[in-house]
């Protein structure tokens, strides 16, 4: 059988495309297992080895992942805390100094284990004095499509970040603490956007989506540092869910 992909970005996003997205979706196996046999990831045990593996990564490596485990804070709940909050004061990420005296005391551990591992990574990853800048955000089962303004949205509609895509850039760092981002193999992506737009693509049918989990520290690769740079979203979140990462821009 043939399908036909039909990508009109923005509010021009059609129902056919939506149904043949959630038909892909739908018939899709998810995973936090890494790929099996794929060059293109390497794992590290550290940060330092990461910092090591980005400044000389092998041809061909897109993503390098740092899989920490199981972490010993109540992520869940300090998301979904957190989100509430965004919510309700209109924020879009956050600053520490924006939302600690409006958390209850309880999370004091958690927003602290928090801090940590973003001080912890901007110190592996600094360059003459320059520290990379990291934005924390939390994303519900709406995804990036919760901050356009109401008139501008559409039913069904997606955004670029709902999309598989690449970033144009060298390489971004991202900190997983609570529902973690998806990506496909190279081979498993089919590409479903006309000539000379933004690249967005598919995972194949029956393809493997793999997810990163909670704990895990990524680098992905963009445009501008390889010519098949990772290939992510930021992943299906279940209504009642809530995402907590922190992401880079490009790296110093």
């Amino acid at each position: 059988m043939r399908y036909v992909y039909i990508l009109i970005e923005g509010n021009k996003m059609n129902k056919l495309f939506n149904r043949l997205s959630s038909f892909v979706e739908a018939r899709a196996h998810y995973t936090t297992e890494l790929p099996y046999n794929y060059n293109n990831i390497l794992v590290v045990n550290s940060l330092k080895e990461m910092r090591e593996a980005r400044d000389h990564a092998p041809e061909g490596v897109n993503c390098i992942i740092y899989r920490r485990g199981e972490l010993s804070h109540d992520f869940k709940s300090f998301a979904q805390a957190l989100n509430m909050w965004k919510d309700k004061n209109s924020h879009k990420s956050y600053r520490t100094e924006d939302y600690e005296a409006d958390l209850p005391p309880h999370f004091r551990d958690t927003r602290l284990a928090l801090e940590q591992d973003i001080s912890d990574f901007k110190a592996a990853f600094t360059l003459k004095g320059e520290q990379p800048s990291l934005t924390v955000r939390t994303l519900d089962h709406q995804g990036y499509l919760k901050y356009q303004p109401e008139h501008t949205k559409t039913p069904g509609e997606k955004t670029l970040f709902d999309m598989y895509h690449a970033d144009t850039l060298f390489w971004r760092g991202a900190i997983i603490w609570q529902e973690g981002t998806e990506y496909i193999r190279d081979e498993d992506a089919k590409l479903i956007s006309e000539p000379g737009k933004i690249p967005l693509y598919e995972p194949k049918l029956f393809a493997p989506v793999h997810r990163l989990k909670e704990g895990d520290i990524a680098l992905f690769s963009g445009y501008l540092q390889s010519p098949n740079p990772f290939i992510h979203r930021h992943g299906q979140i279940k209504k009642g869910d809530v995402k907590l990462a922190a992401f880079t821009n490009s790296l110093p």
